[in-house]
């Protein structure tokens, strides 16, 4: 009785362990804070503070397909009208950034990885374009935790000037799965 007890036990075991099958996709959760470069109408727009989720096809390679979803809102900033080139008044304050962004990250050694990612970016009502480079560290040994640097470019946000949103961004990254 024993000796069956005991392979059953062990069956149960090596089963339950075989069936631990590493995820093909990982999910994180971030939350940013970024600090605008260049922007038209820069003085209203200073500060921004957002929450994004990125998603990772594990290859079992250094190189991973990834997807970032982030929304922003400008938090910090002066409600100052400012006078367009062409003589008009348009108030070109960004109240949101919604980035939907697909990409490549790399990584190099065990604890440090490298992302380039492009795609579409909605600021309040409109569609632009963007890409976004970035560089994070992983704090612990299993990767859960990571801080990430980035660098946003969305292309001609306004047609007034014809000049570019920049953004520099910090984001604190956790996995979830």
């Amino acid at each position: 009785m024993k000796l069956i007890l005991t392979t059953l036990l062990c069956c149960l075991l090596c089963s339950a362990g075989f069936a631990q099958s590493r995820k093909k996709i990982s999910m994180t959760l971030m939350a940013n804070h970024s600090r605008t470069l260049n922007d038209y109408n820069k003085v209203n727009n200073e500060w921004l503070f957002g929450m994004g989720a990125g998603f990772a096809l594990q290859t079992g390679t250094k190189f991973k397909p990834v997807l970032e979803i982030s929304g922003d809102k400008f938090i910090v900033g002066k409600d100052v009208l400012k006078q367009n080139p062409d003589g008009s008044w348009h108030d070109n304050r960004i109240r949101y950034v919604v980035n939907g962004f697909a990409g490549v990250a790399f990584e190099p050694i065990e604890h440090l990885y490298v992302s380039v990612t492009g795609g579409p970016s909605y600021i309040n009502e409109k569609f632009f374009v963007g890409i976004k480079p970035a560089i994070g560290v992983y704090f612990t040994g299993n990767q859960r935790w990571s801080l990430q640097f980035s660098y946003t470019n969305v292309f001609n946000r306004t047609k007034l000037v014809n000049q570019d949103f920049e953004t520099l961004c910090l984001a604190l990254r956790v996995r979830l799965f």
